[in-house]
């Protein structure tokens, strides 16, 4: 029945019967057209004033009813609305001629505010394109919910040669498409790319988006029937560029690549620098890279015994320099893919090989092995891959910035720093500061030079000293067993035990057997270590002020020979061994500004201070380019 218009009152024409017990009566109506968005309707009752003739069926008597008025809950009405946006994915990218069910765009549908469901049986996408008459390159567009593909057969929607920019095309539904109300719908808009294009311009690329004219489509109620006139929001669709081909670019990644380091002959799996290739507008298997030996004048290909290639875990390939260039193929399998727009890190992996005067490899030389994108192929360009999409040969771009490399040396101390057993300033004779050097078992590890920092402060005491320093080596880490002659004592008789003043620096060379003061070469054996203690004695140390900071010192910059040039410049032995250039001697070290730690990998033989097979410590395990830890000892 209809609400009397005047009174807003409903009235039962009909006598109802109740039944005994409970009778939950519901109140249903429909709006007319003429309620707006937010209007407000509550239906209530007071059975007293508004029930009449309440009798019951046996008795026919009348029933008390209550005064009490019962109200229902408010009811907000809300009309049928709509908004329509251009979602801002998929991300503005260029794809490949010839890709088939491209998604374009996104198109959002929102009926969250809505008080019925929506219908749409039709949709207006608007085309813009920069290069005339290309429009035709897009075909079998369809609208997708899902899975579901909403208009196919006659209904497919193909770009024509005529069309011209932001030309509107009508998608009509094979059936309609019901948003529900409190619902966000999202289609997505998918065409097919033509094979090729002779169009290698810029502006070859297209924008579709929902046009948010008043026609673009005409939604109605579920429910009521009326036409809903939607709201639009006014978002840009993005551009899709269409290109025959994709492109494969090549850069150092920094955040993998390792900084320089030493590493030992004969090792393998030295990470050695690694690259980030960045396939664009489609995925790139890759096929070969060029690689190259950078710094030519300070390696050969014979320090090297293989080089391997590996995406994370997998190794890719592994090759063979016989030169300064080489090219890898690599092999047809999943990890060799470069997705498009993700990048592939590539590990390059370098396996030294031994060093020694019979072995291939030299002490001191500098290995860089890179990617070159243009080396070791005839064509000029080595690293290159085949496009996915496009079955194009694709050659990598870029020039890469340098990697850092590894030192190589025929073994590597390890270095590191021990706790003393006090901190505690007292004017006694005292350790001022403990480290160990460990020797690999593939090799004895020779030791030149120390160069401690000590530093002391006080104030209100101007005689306190630290004198009388000695360094002294041990086999244990007690500290108790000396490991050389002379009880372990290891001081030059020309290191008169005290502080260089004023740069606090006291630098030990060894003379532990003769002590006659000529320098001599100590030795840590293969597999083992040794502990050496800096010792001193403390004297008119202030209770309040005194402090001293002691570390061991480490060297910023790579000393080596001077001299390239000559036959066997780079050679153990003949005419020119004496101008060996890449190690040198000790003193020859230690006239170098950067002479703080001097040690020798032993590649000639178990080396005197004369061979030439000495360096300083730069980039030595544990031992840092300033120093290692400090120790502050106070009252």
């Amino acid at each position: 029945m209809d609400i009397n218009p005047t009174s807003a009152i409903v009235v039962f024409t009909d006598t109802i019967t109740y039944p005994i017990g409970t009778t939950v009566i519901t109140l249903k109506g429909k709006l007319g057209t003429d309620y707006a968005t937010n209007d407000t309707i509550a239906a209530s009752t007071t059975p007293n004033s508004d029930w009449t003739n309440v009798k019951g069926v046996q008795t026919n008597k009348s029933i008390p009813l209550s005064f009490a008025t019962f109200t229902g809950s408010t009811m907000t009405v809300k009309k049928g609305t709509l908004k329509v946006s251009t979602l801002p994915t998929p991300i503005e990218q260029t794809i490949v001629a010839g890709t088939q069910g491209f998604n374009f765009a996104n198109f959002s549908f929102d009926a969250t505010a809505s008080g019925e469901d929506v219908r749409l049986n039709s949709i207006q996408v608007e085309y813009n394109f920069g290069q005339p008459n290309s429009n035709d390159d897009l075909t079998n567009c369809q609208l997708w919910d899902g899975t579901t593909a909403l208009n196919i057969g006659t209904n497919v929607v193909n770009g024509s040669n005529f069309d011209i920019t932001a030309d509107d095309k009508t998608f009509t539904l094979d059936q309609s498409l019901i948003i529900p109300k409190g619902t966000i719908k999202t289609l997505a808009l998918k065409c097919n790319t033509a094979a090729t294009t002779t169009q290698l311009v810029s502006n070859y690329h297209w924008t579709l988006e929902i046009p948010g004219d008043a026609d673009d489509m005409i939604p109605t109620g579920v429910t009521s029937g009326s036409t809903i006139t939607e709201t639009y929001i006014d978002t840009t669709g993005q551009k899709i560029t269409l290109t025959n081909g994709g492109t494969l670019a090549v850069s150092l990644d920094t955040s993998s690549s390792p900084a320089i380091f030493i590493a030992s002959g004969n090792s393998t799996g030295n990470t050695v620098s690694a690259y980030r290739l960045m396939s664009m507008a489609e995925d790139i298997r890759l096929t070969q890279v060029g690689l190259m030996l950078a710094s030519t004048a300070s390696n050969t290909p014979e320090d090297l015994t293989k080089v391997s290639l590996w995406n994370g875990p997998t190794k890719l390939t592994e090759i063979v320099f016989t030169g300064d260039t080489a090219t890898a193929t690599i092999p047809n399998i999943p990890e060799a893919v470069i997705s498009k727009g993700v990048d592939l890190v590539l590990t390059i992996k370098a396996d030294i090989a031994a060093i020694g005067t019979s072995d291939p490899a030299r002490p001191g030389h500098h290995v860089r092995v890179e990617i070159d994108p243009n080396a070791g192929d005839s064509l000029g360009d080595a690293t290159q891959g085949i496009g996915l999409s496009s079955g194009l040969t694709i050659h990598a771009t870029g020039i890469p910035s340098s990697s850092a490399g590894a030192r190589i040396m025929k073994v590597v101390p390890t270095l590191t720093k021990l706790s003393l057993p006090s901190t505690t300033l007292v004017n006694l004779t005292i350790p001022l500061y403990r480290f160990s050097v460990t020797a690999p078992s593939s090799g004895n590890v020779g030791l030149y030079k120390f160069t401690y920092l000590v530093a002391t402060s006080t104030s209100g005491t101007p005689m306190f000293s630290i004198k009388n320093l000695k360094v002294y080596g041990y086999s244990n880490s007690a500290f108790s067993v000396p490991a050389y002659a002379n009880d372990g004592f290891l001081n030059s008789a020309t290191t008169n035990g005290v502080v260089n003043t004023p740069n606090g620096m006291f630098e030990v060379k060894f003379d532990p057997v003769a002590q006659s003061g000529t320098p001599e070469a100590i030795q840590v054996p293969a597999g083992t270590t040794r502990y050496f203690e800096l010792i001193g004695t403390v004297a008119n140390m202030s209770a309040t002020s005194s402090s001293v900071m002691v570390n061991l010192q480490g060297d910023p910059v790579w000393t080596m020979g001077t001299n390239t040039s000559g036959d066997n410049a780079d050679n153990f032995v003949g005419a020119k061994a004496g101008n060996y250039a890449f190690t040198t001697t000790a003193v020859n070290v230690d006239f170098g500004t950067h002479d703080d730690f001097i040690w020798s990998d032993n590649a000639t033989t178990t080396s005197g201070v004369g061979t030439y097979d000495w360096v300083n410590g730069t980039f030595l395990p544990g031992l840092p380019s300033t120093s290692m830890t400090s120790e502050i000892l106070t009252p």
